[in-house]
């Protein structure tokens, strides 16, 4: 993953302030995938225009700003999947094939060509304990694997507990942490600690 991280200007304007460390996850997708048996009543397929309207039902109710910038991703070309629960969305993944800004950590993330990343996962919470941001993952994971891809990424912050336990559940492993602060606008300079994999690890 030479290059993934490269540094962008030491100044990205943000919305909030404070301090913050996230861990670069990786997968080598070395074999076939688990995939977790079917659930009733839950579909999990990729996003298309149509399911926009959907984000502003009051269980999955989004920004319209957010609706937006998701009608723009899938114009641009990128994917995402959505777990649908009688019609409803209950949560959605995006993954990308190509250079992506990480808007939280201010860095772009630069792919091979066998290589993926995936970002923006989130479940609401009336549909949450179903372990639907696990089946998103694995949703994405399989279709980055048939697109040929053998190494795919994901950036998660450090306290989030069930995000990162959900990726270990499906074959991630750390590659690295990063820490960076954010006053007033202003993003400042970040730290970075980057590493293979250790074989073996837990």
């Amino acid at each position: 993953m030479t290059g993934i991280l490269r540094r962008l200007p030491n100044r990205i304007a943000i919305d909030s302030f404070g301090a913050a460390r996230v861990i670069v996850l990786e997968n080598t997708l070395a074999g076939p995938l688990k995939m977790l048996p079917a659930e009733p009543g839950l579909l999990i397929r990729q996003m298309d225009e149509s399911d926009l309207g959907r984000f502003r039902e009051p269980q999955s109710l989004i920004a319209e700003r957010r609706i937006a910038d998701f009608a723009a991703r899938l114009k641009s070309g990128r994917r995402a999947f959505v777990a649908l629960s009688a019609g409803r969305v209950g949560g959605y993944g995006w993954l990308s094939r190509q250079a992506e800004i990480d808007a939280r950590c201010g860095i772009e993330i630069s792919l091979g060509d066998d290589e993926g990343y995936i970002y923006d996962g989130f479940v609401f919470s009336a549909f949450r304990r179903r372990r639907i941001y696990a089946r998103l993952l694995l949703s994405r994971l399989d279709w980055l694997q048939r697109e040929g891809c053998r190494r795919v990424y994901s950036i998660v912050f450090s306290d989030n507990t069930p995000a990162i336990n959900a990726h270990w559940q499906v074959g991630f492993r750390p590659f690295g942490h990063m820490s960076y602060n954010k006053i007033f606008n202003f993003r400042w300079r970040r730290k970075y600690d980057l590493c293979a994999p250790v074989a073996g690890s837990q």
